[in-house]
């Protein structure tokens, strides 16, 4: 176990807060557990010759989805500091 010593500020009193704190490890990760075994897996679809090279359309569109968002983001902050200024 480490012990710390916390100051709080501006200082009540001369002495610091002594704080216990437990590091514990990261939990190991098995390959038999069946919570989202997948993505410990290979994937054999990637080993395929025909695979390569192919445009995946979803990933595309998902792109200029998440662009055109934040771009109307961005126009609608620009108009409001405008309006601001105005």
């Amino acid at each position: 176990m480490n012990f710390r010593v916390f100051r709080s500020y501006p200082p009540a009193n001369t002495r610091g807060i002594r704080v216990r704190s437990v590091v514990q490890p990261p939990p190991v990760i098995s390959v038999e557990n069946s919570f989202l075994q997948s993505w410990f897996e290979e994937d054999s679809k990637l080993d395929q010759p025909g695979s390569r090279g192919r445009i995946n359309w979803n990933a595309v569109l998902g792109l200029v989805l998440v662009c055109g968002i934040s771009a109307g983001f961005w126009a609608g902050v620009g108009w409001m500091v405008a309006a601001l200024l105005n």
